[in-house]
């Protein structure tokens, strides 16, 4: 199920852009339809034409008023609004109000006709009406500002530079561009698109979905601030709720948009953490931006033991994110789990010089495995001091971990190698008469051993733009399918390139393509090959091919991954079933099959082979009672309701056999399927 962020409050501002640069350079037909007004008859002082007018005519308080735009669409005819005179400057229009005011959860699943007209109260919450807005909106150049309040209390802005609609003929078809804030932007992908309601749905060809309140639907659910009001009840995971993107580090949010140093919320988007949110501080400005920190230190009047606390504290995190602080394990596992991340080290020395050291690769295991760190390619002047800890188990006061010739009760979580090159969670130690102890903040090749650093700290970053599937390559302008090359960003590819099929037509575009099957002039048994050859993959990424069971694997488990089965009858009939989870696990597991939330009209004929694991001829990997003899590699659950690697007997006097290309849900079980897809992609897609 598909979860998104839900806010207890919005608000929908405009505003004239008329002092900017991109002001003078209005559509010749706004210019020309606002000359068309005989504006005698409505003089500017007397009858402002939105709020920020009546902000220049000296109106400084919020509140409801009457304004007259003054184009040929509206004739000076006057439209009640809200202004808003407080936000960044004052002179907003309010076009849309959400929040807590007793109004039922489906209050905006309304009718065409209301949101032609508008609805609710403008002290409250309130739709102000297609109509008025696509008035005010075409008077001018226009800003719109998004405004969210989270569950949790938090609250962000995304302010556009470019809006306006078009009229009811064109279905109040939207534009929007320009993007700006930290709430990030969720509604660009939707410019273009027309306004959709419950009796006048709108959808482009592919959106099949029934999404509640009105809106400007493309299919992909990115944003829906009129969705059900769904805050403290039980459906809180629904997709019809109001919802944004959520970013997955400080990396995506500078992409969204976001400058400013500070705290964030991010939503680590890989299996490891099942998108839970944690709060960071993220650097906005160190060398281009978009670094998360991980751990900070300085003068900010802590103790000098303040970091030499146990397990559990290092596990969860301590201290402040705006002074000194440890994020937390967990977190930091979750982080650099998602992708291939460079860390930074950043220390200040006590004489005032400062260095710093990235190494390209840095990630750590779970708490099973101690937190095991991983770290290499290291550059920058502050030296390497870390690297000999690579592959070591994390240290704390009461779980030492240490190796065999470590005897060392040096203080502070850290990694502990027995050598002591670096510890910069050790004592503060700076301006004391310990200066000179090894127990301080230390980082061996700057400042030595001996002394205590003034200042350290530690910040990770997606460490390169390859790449990581189709999906981002289309996002990166690819538009064209066929063969291209991605490098999965997780630990478990360390960064290998993988030549894959990219399909950018289906539903979007931006699949990774898995397996192809169809009659390209192989042999029936072409599928029904050994375990080594399903490891690594064979065929022809241009025909038929099985993309490899590790390359799946790399791929899938970097992220929140979504499945298309796409089948074609011997009928000429096609059909698909698309999963909204599915992973596989590693060779040791023998790629056991995560697969679950399946619709389409090909049916689920797969659901039940949830947990088994990959079956060949040389090694079945039966359940205890399949003693079956199935052709080709597939994830065997001994009742066979499904086979898109079985022999290919299209057109063969065995079509009847069960050892066919089958999917039971469209075709049964005695007929081979013609041709098979079976396509991948990052269910966040947008």
């Amino acid at each position: 199920m598909k979860t998104f962020l839900l806010f207890p409050a919005f608000l929908l501002l405009i505003i004239a852009d008329m002092c900017s640069a991109a002001a003078v350079n209005l559509n010749t037909t706004k210019l020309q339809a606002a000359k068309e007004v005989d504006c005698s008859k409505c003089p500017m002082q007397e009858k402002p034409m939105d709020c920020d007018e009546l902000k220049e005519n000296g109106a400084t308080e919020s509140g409801v008023y009457t304004i007259y735009p003054r184009n040929r669409l509206a004739t000076c005819q006057s439209i009640e609004v809200y202004c808003d005179m407080e936000t960044d400057g004052g002179g907003w229009t309010v076009i849309q109000r959400r929040g807590q005011y007793g109004n039922g959860e489906d209050y905006f699943n309304k009718k065409w006709s209301y949101y032609k007209q508008g609805f609710g109260n403008l002290k409250k919450e309130f739709w102000l009406g297609n109509d008025k807005i696509y008035s005010i909106t075409n008077q001018g150049q226009y800003a719109v500002r998004m405004e969210m309040e989270h569950e949790n209390g938090k609250s962000a802005f995304t302010l556009y530079e470019n809006f306006w609609i078009e009229n009811e003929n064109a279905k109040y078809k939207l534009h929007i561009s320009d993007a700006s804030g930290p709430g990030g932007d969720a509604i660009s992908n939707h410019d273009g698109y027309a306004f959709y309601t419950v009796d006048q749905p709108n959808r482009s060809g592919d959106d099949q979905s029934t999404r509640s309140g009105g809106w400007w639907r493309n299919g992909k659910g990115t944003s829906s601030l009129n969705g059900l009001n769904l805050y403290k009840t039980d459906k809180k995971d629904s997709s019809d709720g109001p919802m944004q993107e959520k970013p997955m580090d400080c990396e995506e949010l500078k992409e969204n948009g976001v400058t400013k140093s500070g705290k964030y919320t991010i939503y680590p988007r890989n299996r490891l953490a099942s998108c839970q949110s944690i709060e960071v501080y993220c650097d906005m400005e160190t060398d281009g931006g978009g670094w998360t920190v991980i751990q900070r230190r300085g003068q900010y009047g802590n103790g000098e033991d303040y970091f030499n606390k146990k397990w559990s504290y290092y596990k969860q995190g301590f201290g402040n994110l705006d002074k000194e602080f440890w994020l937390g394990n967990e977190k930091i596992y979750s982080i650099t789990n998602q992708g291939q991340y460079a860390v930074r080290m950043e220390m200040e020395h006590e004489n005032g010089t400062s260095a710093f050291t990235v190494y390209e690769n840095f990630w750590i295991e779970n708490e099973d495995a101690k937190y095991k760190l991983h770290i290499s390619d290291a550059s920058g002047p502050g030296g390497d001091a870390i690297s000999n800890d690579d592959g070591y188990v994390f240290y704390t006061v009461d779980q030492p971990n240490r190796s065999g010739d470590d005897q060392s009760t040096r203080s502070g979580g850290w990694w502990r190698n027995g050598k002591g090159t670096s510890s910069l969670n050790g004592l503060n130690l700076y301006k004391t008469d310990k200066e000179d102890s090894s127990d301080g903040i230390i980082w061996v090749t700057f400042g030595d051993n001996k002394n205590s650093l003034k200042a350290t700290e530690i910040k990770v970053r997606p460490e390169h733009k390859k790449p990581v599937d189709c999906a981002e390559l289309q996002e990166n302008g690819v538009t064209k399918s066929g063969v291209y090359t991605i490098y999965p960003r997780n630990r478990l590819a360390s960064c290998q390139s993988i030549e894959v099929y990219c399909d950018m037509e289906t539903d979007g575009g931006g699949w990774t393509v898995i397996q192809r099957r169809g009659q390209f002039g192989n042999g029936e048994d072409y599928f029904n090959k050994k375990w080594s050859y399903y490891k690594q993959g064979f065929g022809n990424l241009n025909k038929e091919f099985w993309l490899g069971n590790d390359k799946i694997y790399s791929i899938s488990n970097q992220g929140q991954y979504a499945v298309r089965m796409e089948m074609e009858h011997e009928n000429g009939k096609s059909a698909f079933t698309r999963f909204e989870n599915f992973w596989i696990e590693d060779e040791g597991a023998k790629y056991k099959l995560h697969l679950s939330d399946g619709s389409g009209p090909g049916g689920d004929a797969i659901s039940d082979h949830d947990g088994y694991a990959f079956y060949t001829i040389d090694q079945p990997n039966r359940p205890g009672n399949d003693q079956s003899t199935r052709s080709g590699g597939w994830w065997r659950n001994g009742k066979g309701t499904s086979s898109l690697n079985g022999l290919n007997l299209y057109k063969t006097g065995k079509a009847g056999s069960s050892d066919g290309i089958s999917w039971y849900t469209f075709g049964g079980l005695q007929n081979s399927l013609k041709a098979t897809e079976i396509k991948v992609r990052n269910r966040n897609f947008h």
